[in-house]
């Protein structure tokens, strides 16, 4: 696996990243929901685990508060980096576009 130097967001500001060691990473497998809080969106991640006698649960890994603007501008870098993105494969590429 790499990681690739990301090409969004496109830069808005003057102010360099500091992108320190001590920022927690989290996986997640999925989004449970997105939820309206005034003018940003909670994002409720998680992953599944072996529950009680053999049952899957999900279990919430991560709640990310995000500005509506900034949600809107990671959808849209996340939806321009999916070639293929599985919520549309059945549909043409002329009706996804």
């Amino acid at each position: 696996m790499t990681i690739e130097r990301p090409m969004f967001p496109p830069q808005r500001d003057e102010h360099p990243l500091i992108d320190t060691v001590g920022c927690p990473e989290f996986f997640a497998e999925g989004v449970a929901r997105i939820e309206r809080v005034g003018g940003c969106r909670r994002l409720v991640l998680y992953s599944t685990q072996p529950g009680y006698q053999g049952a899957i649960e999900r279990v919430a890994v991560v709640r990310l508060v995000l500005s509506a603007e900034t949600a809107a501008g990671l959808a849209e870098a996340l939806w321009s980096d999916a070639p293929n993105p599985t919520a549309f494969a059945s549909l043409s590429l002329a009706v996804a576009n």
